[in-house]
């Protein structure tokens, strides 16, 4: 899913009212069960995609619930930036993150990623806009696999 709105549209209107809709419904009961897969009843009631067990340290980031994707057994304790502004033009991207990947404290993950099943993102890595992470272990800004960085520079 692939969207552009200018920021004077109503499509731009109502998406950021229903966000703050959200907020305003769901906030405190998101806060409570932050870390829980209680707070996925409520996400997934909104529309968000997410497997079971997975857990999100934050889930009050998964305020664009129709971008983003979790499969089973994940745990995301970083960031999510699925939504950003460019040229004034609102774009909101799919993002999937697949089964058994957990997304460390500090790491960021930007809208259109896709991380396939299994894969590490090690803490303050950086998951740019629409990369696409076969399955290893990545770290560093932008995210490389962990070998990867150690193997450019010969000592």
């Amino acid at each position: 899913m692939l969207r552009y709105e200018p920021l004077t549209s109503w499509r731009h209107f109502t998406y950021f009212f229903a966000q703050d809709c959200f907020f305003a419904w769901c906030g405190r009961p998101l806060r409570i069960l932050a870390g829980t897969v209680l707070a996925n009843v409520i996400l997934r009631r909104m529309g968000c995609r997410i497997g079971k067990r997975t857990l999100l340290t934050e889930p009050l980031q998964a305020s664009d619930w129709n971008a983003v994707s979790f499969g089973d057994d994940c745990v995301v304790a970083g960031l999510l930036r699925l939504h950003s502004f460019e040229n004034m033009t609102l774009k909101v991207k799919r993002t999937e993150i697949q089964n058994g990947t957990p997304v460390n404290f500090g790491a960021t993950v930007m809208g259109g990623a896709v991380i396939e099943p299994e894969t590490t993102l090690l803490p303050l890595s950086l998951v740019l806009k629409e990369m696409h992470l076969p399955t290893a272990t990545y770290e560093g800004s932008p995210a490389e696999p962990v070998g990867a960085l150690y193997t450019r520079f010969p000592s």
